[in-house]
């Protein structure tokens, strides 16, 4: 569940306690110039959402929940500060009986990049190791099972055609799948998928350059690259 945007005053209110080990109301109120009824309206918006709590000294402190809450909070503006999305990607590969080596990609029906041919991804998950995630999203989105190993880390940084606006910024995590079993499905309404060489990838019309990357990267056992890459319109 993605975090609920706050009000000007509410992140005040986060960052203000966020440097004391708790604060009084006026203390509070005092940097946000609103009215003390306006201002009791944020702050019992926070003590809701589980950010803050009223002590019995009458006095107010951040949650365990808050405290991370408000350590994502910009210095300058005091709003929530966006970050990078973390997202587990899964190399999957086969040996074919003639010898040909398989990888597993999917060509994306839904937006951003539809018709886009990647690997088997999904968002990481709180909590769970990397390995799950890519246990659960490969068998969700493929019917496949398999065993997986962390392989490195990737930064891609996706710009418009005029590299004036950045469009996504995202971590991903390489697991590597081996051992694959099953049969391989389409059910998933969320891309169409397929076990392709990698001269048969490339010769499709949308590919994430990633995809092609990845693979030799992983074979010649890079831990961490990063790549900046340009869409036009209407490919995002």
């Amino acid at each position: 569940m993605s975090a609920p945007q706050l009000h000007r005053t509410q992140a005040s209110i986060l960052h203000s306690l966020r440097y004391a080990e708790s604060e009084r109301f006026n203390a509070l109120m005092h940097p946000t110039d609103q009215t003390s009824d306006t201002f009791k309206f944020h702050l019992r918006k926070l003590v809701k959402l589980g950010y803050v709590a009223k002590q019995e000294n009458g006095m107010y402190q951040l949650t365990a929940v808050g405290k991370e809450y408000a350590n994502n909070i910009n210095e300058s503006h005091r709003s929530i500060e966006k970050q990078p999305k973390i997202s587990v990607l899964v190399v999957a590969e086969k040996i074919t009986t003639d010898g040909k080596k398989l990888y597993l990609v999917q060509k994306r029906s839904r937006n951003p990049y539809y018709g886009y041919w990647s690997e088997i991804h999904g968002r990481a998950e709180w909590g769970n190791p990397f390995e799950v995630t890519a246990q659960r999203q490969l068998k969700r989105q493929t019917g496949l099972d398999a065993s997986f190993t962390v392989a490195g880390f990737r930064r891609v940084r996706d710009y418009n055609e005029t590299k004036e606006q950045l469009l996504e910024d995202k971590l991903f995590v390489v697991v590597k799948a081996t051992d694959v079993t099953g049969e391989l499905t389409n059910i998933y309404a969320g891309g169409m998928n397929a076990w392709m060489t990698l001269k048969e990838l490339r010769a499709q019309e949308k590919v994430f350059a990633t995809t092609v990357s990845i693979v030799g990267e992983l074979a010649s056992g890079a831990f961490y690259t990063a790549q900046d890459l340009i869409y036009e319109k209407e490919d995002y």
